[in-house]
């Protein structure tokens, strides 16, 4: 699985009551650790293909509708609610070079 999900899987964390907890996890260490502590696991994915992101949707049993939105990438930002899974599409902030924060350019 692991090799099949590499460049995918951008991030992937455990929450425990509201913080991240340290490392970058495997997906099994993920959901094993939520399941012990009664967190939440993020899971960041860059533009799946349906093969790459089987795994995952199996991993946590995910919702037909959740798995089509992972998988057809430049979806609209969103939050989405299956039964007790919350699934969400989002986009990053990026900039393309750093922003000169001088008083003219505040002005």
């Amino acid at each position: 699985m692991a090799g099949r999900l590499n460049g995918v899987i951008v991030d992937c964390a455990v929450y425990v009551e509201g913080k991240r907890r340290e490392g970058h996890l495997s997906l099994d260490a993920a959901v094993s650790a939520a399941h012990e502590q009664e967190g939440f696991v993020w899971v960041g994915v860059h533009e799946p293909t349906a093969a790459e992101f089987e795994d995952v949707a199996l991993q946590f049993s995910l919702h037909p509708l959740a798995v089509e939105d992972a998988i057809h990438a430049h979806q609209r930002p969103k939050l989405e609610q299956y039964d007790d899974t919350c699934s969400s599409c989002s986009r990053p902030r990026r900039t393309t070079k750093p922003r000169s924060w001088s008083r003219s350019a505040r002005s």
